[in-house]
């Protein structure tokens, strides 16, 4: 939850300054919805993981797929 909470003040940061200097690029937009899909992805394998259960785990793996497809399909 640590790395979840830097990686999001770090990734807003990143957009103001780059949005105040007018410094914005396609490849740095590429890279922020790269990261971001992964954070959201490993936040619900994580709580998968850690879930009592086997169904649960299995809840968990199809969400973190449902992430990656919506991320893809809505790019």
């Amino acid at each position: 939850m640590i790395f979840y909470a830097i990686a999001s003040i770090l990734d807003h940061a990143d957009g103001e300054i780059a949005r105040l200097t007018f410094q914005e690029s396609q490849s740095g937009a590429n890279l922020d919805w790269t990261v971001d899909t992964i954070i959201h992805a490993g936040l619900v394998l994580g709580m998968a993981v850690t879930a009592e259960g086997h169904p649960m785990r299995w809840v968990g793996l199809f969400s973190a797929f449902g992430i990656t497809l919506s991320a893809l399909f809505a790019r």
